[in-house]
Formats: structure tokens, C-alpha cells, sequence
């Protein structure tokens, strides 16, 4: 017997994606032809993100990067990822409008699920995107990052980058980020939105 959704799931979806109800059916027949059992495991997840997510197949970036994102689309912490989840998450990563994306990232950015990004946070995760991205720049283009004198030879590149970013999205200088504040804070700096998103497309 065919698997359906039930009608609150589907008007969910409706709510979160736009998407029409025709649109959300045709969509979930495709995924159940592909995944049958009506879920994505992490390692099916994993495969999917290979080609989205920025960085070099297998490299231990991006496969951090990737379970991040699992772990964000896992909602209920069920092991897996079912088409509701997948659905919303992969609408806003590519076609959702542009503060649903970055309120996607903020979320996935927050480690300890605080409702902040912290410093210590943000700077994790710079370190992880740069590794994906930047690696092989050299020191003379770091300009392209951060306005940063380089005072300390014992702090690194991630570190300045992290400390620009806290500054110019921190505007009540609390030393944290909201979500509200890290939304706007990358629609104000076209740069540092580039650098945060972890897709290769639209995000």
C-alpha cells in the first residue's frame, strides 16, 4: 500500500514552501520511488550533499559540514530524515526567499542550540568553511576576508574573520548573535554572506 501524506503534514508544507499541493504530492511520489521506506538515513543524506555542499569529496570539512546539516533537518532526532524535513530544508536552501535561507544557516550555525551564536561558535565555523573554501589562499589575499592587522602570529586567519563578522553583526555589542541580527548582518555585507554559506548554489 502506497504511503500518503497526511493532510496536516501537507499543509505544512504548503505554509512552509509555497509550494501547491499537486507540486508537494508529485515531489513525494518521486522521493518514495527513490527512498521507499519513506526516509533518508544519515549516509543517504550524505550522498545527496556531496554535490551541494562546497568542498572536496569526503574531505573531513565537508562531512562535518553535511552532518550539520542532518542534524538540522533531523528535527524530531529520529535517526533520519523524512520528506517533510527534507522538503522544507532543500526548498529554503535553493529556492526559498533570501531570509528563510539565512535563518536556515543561523540554525545551523548555532551548535548548542542557545538561540545565540557566540564567538566561540562563530569561530568554529569559520574554520570549518574556510578549510572548505579558502584553503588555498595565500596570506597576501586575506584582505579578502578581514580588515585585521595581523598583530599575533599565534592567531590565525579564522580567527580575525570571526572577530569582523562579530563586529559587524553584533550591534548591541552583547557579544552574541540573534537570529535577527545574523540575518541582517549578511543582507548589510554581501561579502561575509558569500563566506558563511556552505552551498555551492543559492544559498
Amino acid at each position: 500500500m502506497e504511503k500518503t501524506l497526511r493532510t496536516s503534514e501537507l499543509n505544512f508544507m504548503n505554509k512552509s514552501t509555497h509550494f501547491s499541493s499537486q507540486t508537494i504530492l508529485e515531489y513525494y511520489r518521486k522521493f518514495l520511488s527513490r527512498y521507499n521506506n519513506g526516509f533518508v538515513n544519515r549516509d543517504q543524506f550524505n550522498l545527496i550533499c556531496q554535490n551541494l555542499v562546497i568542498g572536496k569529496e569526503n574531505a573531513e570539512e565537508k562531512t562535518s559540514m553535511i552532518n550539520l546539516l542532518f542534524d538540522l533537518c533531523d528535527k524530531d532526532e529520529n535517526g533520519h530524515v523524512d520528506f517533510k524535513e527534507y522538503l522544507v530544508l532543500f526548498w529554503s536552501r535553493i529556492v526559498g526567499p533570501e531570509d528563510q535561507k539565512l535563518a536556515l544557516i543561523f540554525e545551523l550555525y548555532d551548535l548548542n542550540n542557545s538561540g545565540y551564536i557566540d564567538f566561540h561558535e562563530m569561530h568554529s565555523i569559520v574554520k570549518v568553511l574556510f578549510k572548505l573554501k579558502y584553503s588555498t589562499c595565500s596570506p597576501s589575499e586575506y584582505s579578502l576576508f578581514t580588515n585585521q592587522e595581523f598583530i599575533s602570529s599565534n592567531l590565525p586567519i579564522t580567527y580575525y574573520i570571526a572577530m569582523d563578522i562579530m563586529k559587524a553583526f553584533d550591534l548591541d555589542r552583547n557579544g552574541k548573535l540573534t537570529k535577527q541580527e545574523f540575518i541582517n548582518g549578511c543582507l548589510s555585507h554581501q561579502n561575509f554572506r558569500k563566506f558563511l554559506s556552505p552551498l555551492k548554489i543559492n544559498s
